[in-house]
């Protein structure tokens, strides 16, 4: 059974996340892995210098709900795949579609929160109810520092406890 990391940011895009996430897959078993990420140009050049399966879509309708597209390419994904948990690297959107794959799926899901989630998922009242909704029924949520444990800890009440993932260094930096 494998895992799917999905997220909206990835290389070739260039930020933290997207650098969070493949330097992540990097440094791990590939084969126990699958990535969902958005299409862009340059993409099929930089996945095909790596060893694990990753799926590119667009991930929007044009219409409202726009997330909800991604919903049905990740159930594509589960079928094909064999998903025995999904890791979310943003919160909202893609934190409500892990949810539903719970309900629907019987399907683990854990967050991956960086700064931007925080930001934006607590941004307001209805967006903090949501953010938090979606963290109190991850199977684990997961920070990449202290600095944003303690941000998190002050923003939203948290279940259990928060696990710290720091950032894996690019193989160049070593």
């Amino acid at each position: 059974m494998k895992k799917l990391i999905v997220t909206l940011e990835y290389p070739p895009q260039v930020g933290g996340i997207s650098s969070y996430i493949h330097n992540f897959l990097l440094h791990t078993k590939s084969d126990e892995y699958v990535l969902y990420a958005p299409e862009m140009p340059g993409a099929k050049e930089f996945d095909e210098k790596n060893s694990w399966k990753t799926y590119r879509f667009n991930p929007y309708f044009p219409f409202w709900p726009h997330w909800l597209r991604i919903f049905f390419q990740i159930l594509s994904i589960m079928k094909t795949e064999k998903i025995s948990e999904i890791h979310i690297h943003q919160v909202l959107p893609c934190g409500y579609l892990a949810w539903m794959m719970l309900k629907i799926k019987k399907i683990p899901y854990v967050i991956f929160l960086h700064g931007s989630d925080v930001a934006v998922g607590t941004k307001n009242n209805w967006k903090k109810t949501l953010f938090s909704f979606v963290i109190r029924h991850a199977r684990r949520t997961v920070v990449n520092s202290r600095f944003l444990e303690n941000k998190v800890k002050q923003k939203i009440e948290i279940p259990g406890s928060l696990t710290v993932f720091y950032p894996c260094p690019s193989d160049h930096f070593l």
